[in-house]
């Protein structure tokens, strides 16, 4: 089963914290990054970015884990009650680490939501890729965070725009922050790191391509040939290229609507068949030579 493990170095990665009592200021630079609050109600949140391309689309997400070596913290085991990791939307898809503050995301246009990427459904997913209690022992040490199997699918899958780590309490308190090395720090052994282990998508998934817009209705092979339909094995059907949607249903007519990623199951005319059946192929010969 295919893994890896990314730990890039500055330049390659892309980490960064945001802070409230400097809100335009860019700390992309800073071998720190810093999850925290005091009782100013001063908060520091981390944004992070992680290419996942080198993982093959149609790839089924078994287990990521992100690594982050704790420099020190303050309070203790009675810091930071909870963190949450949420993914970060479209409407700040833009954002850098060289240009993010509390106040922009790119240095020059604002948050989708608000200040400080704090708008829920707007800035930042409603579902969450990691929340709970961040405590794993006092530093110098690494604490791991083990993240939801489907989010990291979602971001593989559809959108990918990074992800932000917060302390959920927002009420000022008494001072909590969790420090951390970033990717510029000069020890490069206490990067941040993500382990992802996955399921490499079977032959049918990506073996032929038909595009729907093509006059022609060619069918391309994985290697770029074209496919004479006599030749088409009906158990490596996998995708129809274009406009893709999370859906797994396919229109009755593939010519005339949207294409779709097939992954476990379509249906059609009412009826639900599998990639590797058949049934399948003779599906899409039959819209092919109509």
């Amino acid at each position: 089963m295919p893994e890896q493990t990314w730990q890039p170095a500055e330049g390659a990665a892309v980490d960064t914290f945001i802070w409230e009592t400097n809100p335009a200021v860019n700390y992309g630079g800073n071998t720190q990054l810093v999850v925290s609050y005091n009782a100013a109600g001063d908060n520091r949140d981390i944004l992070m970015k992680w290419d996942l391309s080198s993982i093959p689309k149609g790839s089924t997400i078994e287990a990521a884990t992100l690594y982050l070596w704790l420099e020190s913290e303050v309070g203790g085991a009675l810091g930071i009650p909870e963190y949450k990791i949420t993914r970060l939307l479209e409407g700040n898809s833009g954002w850098t680490e060289g240009g993010a503050t509390w106040n922009l995301q790119d240095g020059a246009n604002p948050w989708a939501g608000a200040a400080g990427c704090e708008t829920a459904g707007t800035d930042f997913a409603l579902t969450n890729l990691w929340e709970g209690d961040p405590w794993q022992g006092a530093a110098p040490m690494w604490w791991q965070f083990d993240l939801v199997v489907s989010e990291v699918q979602f971001m593989l899958d559809q959108e990918n725009y990074g992800f932000k780590i917060w302390g959920t309490t927002r009420a000022p308190g008494v001072d909590r922050d969790h420090t951390y090395s970033s990717a510029a720090a000069a020890n490069a052994a206490n990067h941040p790191r993500l382990y992802v282990r996955w399921i490499e998508p079977s032959g049918r998934l990506v073996e032929y391509e038909f595009n729907v817009w093509d006059p022609l209705q060619r069918v391309i092979a994985r290697d770029g040939h074209e496919v004479a339909p006599n030749e088409i094995r009906e158990d490596k059907w996998g995708k129809l290229l274009g406009f893709r949607s999370p859906s797994s249903k396919v229109f009755a007519s593939l010519a005339d609507g949207p294409d779709h990623w097939y992954t476990n199951g379509i249906t059609s005319d009412g009826e639900t068949v599998r990639p590797d059946e058949k049934q399948f192929a003779d599906m899409i010969l039959k819209r092919l030579t109509r």
